[in-house]
């Protein structure tokens, strides 16, 4: 045993960065309260901190299917479905944030929503946007070529939404429930806007958890970051080929060497994301965070985060912003073009938590506003807590009950 607590947080830290720490963690990786960390005091080995997407499922005793679809521009991407095996089930597209994948929507349980709505009948679809880990692959370029990551949320909505929509569409034959949270929605809205005809053909109803389409970052540190992403993007695009983060690549597992394994630790970087999206110590989970902290940081373009900060300053939901001459070239106009929020016909359902700093009441509200009357037919809900943030959609302790018991009693009132 160590007596002396300098030389032990010193130890532990060298065997973290070395990846030795596990025989110290294992077999419990998680406990249910904080102090537990400390003590190994109702503590456990949960598998989900290391699995993939289909080891989770199956573990949890579900069917599971796994798909590829190529893109009109050549990306291969992964879709994962938990059938229900009723024909006449409706499916549901879940539709996942930036710098994550899939598998944020099975992590906490029981009380994840893909495993909620497959309990509840529906034929779950689970998407991955390219660059993701599940979705790294294209007929033509390599995930070291530059001109594989020049994409940003345009083409997320563009391409990768539908193509995901028309697969699903031609597999069911059936409209599909679109669920999107954050970036999801952001692209689900691209995708409506730019094919207003086709997506309300094939979708029947949008639901928009935290939708950051008018990303609005007054109260978020984002907003100091704002006017040099131009700046970072060419100085990281002249280290690398334009990809922001590596899932399991250096600085992910440099990452996890510093968050992990204790409470002290877990709690200073969930505070730098909440400093970003919103504070909200209350919706902490010791039990989850462990895991939902593990599976952050999956790969995404640097161009994707440069076109949400022109979204941010500008407040106006529009294409790339690539310069005026550029822009010249590229759209015949000095100004990116304005999508068009208005044409959409696939009736949205926003829900919004009144602590989240970039998608919160304002944000959602000037959504509302700009859609039309058909895209507004089904509302805005407020989180019924003070400060629900953005990141508690996903890892919140209490967001079964918060959010999805509300998906849930929704779309039983729209199916009646």
């Amino acid at each position: 045993m160590c007596n002396q607590t300098l030389f032990c947080l010193l130890l532990i830290e060298i065997l973290i960065a070395t990846d030795l720490i596990v025989s110290l963690t294992e077999p419990n990786n998680v406990c249910k309260t904080f102090e537990g960390y400390y003590t190994n005091k109702d503590c456990y080995y949960n598998p989900d901190q290391i699995s993939e997407v289909p080891d989770i499922v199956k573990r949890n005793n579900y069917s599971l299917e796994e798909y590829e679809v190529t893109t009109t521009d050549g990306y291969i991407l992964k879709i994962f479905r938990i059938p229900n095996g009723n024909p006449q089930s409706e499916p549901i597209l879940l539709q996942h944030a930036i710098l994550a994948s899939s598998v944020n929507f099975l992590i906490i349980g029981n009380h994840s929503l893909g495993f909620i709505l497959a309990n509840e009948g529906y034929d779950v679809w689970l998407g991955n946007f390219r660059g993701t880990r599940y979705s790294n692959r294209h007929k033509y370029l390599k995930e070291t070529d530059k001109k594989y990551w020049n994409f940003s949320f345009d083409e997320l909505g563009c391409y990768d939404v539908a193509s995901t929509i028309d697969f699903i569409h031609k597999t069911t034959n059936k409209s599909t429930i679109y669920i999107g949270y954050s970036l999801g929605a952001i692209a689900g809205h691209v995708y409506s806007s730019l094919y207003p005809d086709e997506a309300a053909n094939k979708i029947k109803v949008m639901i928009s958890m935290a939708p950051a389409t008018l990303i609005e970052t007054s109260q978020s540190i984002l907003r100091f970051l704002r006017p040099i992403w131009n700046t970072l993007q060419r100085l990281v695009n002249a280290q690398n080929h334009g990809e922001l983060f590596t899932h399991n690549g250096p600085l992910i597992k440099y990452i996890r060497s510093v968050c992990f394994p204790y409470p002290h630790q877990l709690k200073m970087c969930l505070g730098f994301i909440q400093l970003a999206f919103g504070l909200n110590e209350d919706q902490i989970n010791p039990e989850t965070l462990p895991v939902t902290l593990y599976h952050d940081g999956d790969s995404t373009s640097i161009k994707t985060v440069v076109h949400l900060s022109q979204i941010a300053a500008s407040r106006k939901f529009r294409k790339f912003d690539y310069g005026e001459f550029i822009n010249l070239d590229i759209y015949k106009s000095s100004s990116p073009p304005i999508y068009n929020l208005t044409s959409i016909k696939v009736p949205n359902h926003l829900i919004y938590g009144k602590g989240d700093f970039v998608a919160g009441k304002k944000a959602v509200s000037d959504l509302y506003h700009e859609l039309s009357k058909i895209g507004r037919r089904y509302g805005v809900y407020a989180v019924k807590h003070p400060s629900f943030a953005h990141t508690d959609f996903i890892i919140g302790k209490d967001v079964k009950m918060l959010v999805y018991d509300h998906i849930v009693e929704f779309l039983k009132k729209i199916r009646n």
